[in-house]
């Protein structure tokens, strides 16, 4: 009874095998059209309108800001005035040429330590950094108050760090 199931599993097999390497095999009639090369046409399409051309330029103009109106990288965030003026419980905070927000203040085994997205004002890039109670970033000494709140402390200057404002006003 075993020897007919190996028989027939192997007859199957043969089969499939047989099936797959006729799929493989494509034969090309080089006289079909879609591959006759001496019949080709060039095809030429409608040239847009003057008027089309200018509306369309126009409307790219109002949606594209040029290179020259796009403002300075230095005056991107905030004055050292202004960043040293930031105080109580924001989103994001501006240090040096930086933007800091909390993305999250993780809890596993022990520890605490918070993720702070840091995007360079300049440039727009973005690093994750991971803090932990007590470091310090951009001149800013951390400290973990909750799972979704962090207080940075410079001096006289304390900003409570949430990740998302609150609704209850």
């Amino acid at each position: 009874m075993r020897k007919a199931y190996v028989y027939l599993g192997l007859f199957i097999c043969t089969l499939f095998a047989i099936d797959a390497v006729n799929r493989l095999q494509i034969q090309v009639d080089a006289s079909s059209k879609p591959f006759r090369l001496d019949n080709t046409q060039q095809i030429y399409l409608p040239k847009l309108a003057e008027q089309s051309k200018t509306d369309i330029e126009q409307t790219l103009e109002t949606w594209v800001v040029k290179k020259a109106e796009q403002p300075d990288a230095q005056n991107n965030g905030m004055s050292l005035d202004e960043q040293a003026k930031q105080t109580g419980e924001l989103t994001s905070v501006f240090a040096r040429d930086k933007e800091l927000r909390l993305k999250a203040v993780v809890q596993s085994s022990g520890s605490t330590y918070a993720l702070i997205d840091m995007t360079s004002v300049k440039t727009g890039a973005n690093e994750l950094k991971r803090l932990d109670h007590g470091e310090v970033i951009e001149d800013f000494i951390l400290t973990i108050k909750s799972n979704t709140k962090v207080e940075l402390n410079k001096g006289e200057q304390h900003i409570t760090l949430i990740m998302y404002q609150s609704t209850n006003q």
